[in-house]
C-alpha cells in the first residue's frame, strides 16, 4: 500500500535533493572566480531548459509524476557533480595547487 504515497513523497524528496543541489551551487559560487561564474550561466541554462522539458512532457500528456522523476534525475546528476568537483578542489588545495 505504500506505492499510492509515492506520489507524495517523491515531491518531498525533490525538495530535499534540491535544497542540497542549491547549498552546493551557493558554496560553489561564494569562492568566486571562473568556476562561479561558469556554475551561475550553467545554473540559469539548466532552469530553463528543465523548464521547457517539463512543459513539453505536460503537453504531449505527461504527468506530474513523470515530471518530478526527471527533475529528481536531473538535480541528483548535478548534486553528484557538485560533490565531485569539490572533492578535487580539496585535493588540489591540500597539494598546494
Amino acid at each position: 500500500m505504500l506505492f499510492p504515497m509515492r506520489s507524495a513523497i517523491d515531491p518531498l524528496l525533490l525538495g530535499v535533493e534540491a535544497q542540497h543541489a542549491a547549498s552546493l551551487r551557493l558554496c560553489r559560487i561564494g569562492r568566486g572566480g571562473e568556476a562561479a561564474q561558469d556554475e551561475a550561466v550553467l545554473m540559469v541554462g539548466e532552469k530553463i531548459e528543465a523548464f521547457g522539458g517539463a512543459l513539453a512532457s505536460l503537453a504531449r500528456g505527461g504527468t506530474l509524476d513523470g515530471v518530478v522523476a526527471g527533475y529528481r534525475q536531473i538535480v541528483r546528476a548535478n548534486v553528484h557533480r557538485l560533490l565531485e568537483e569539490s572533492d578535487g578542489m580539496r585535493e588540489r588545495s591540500a597539494d598546494g595547487r
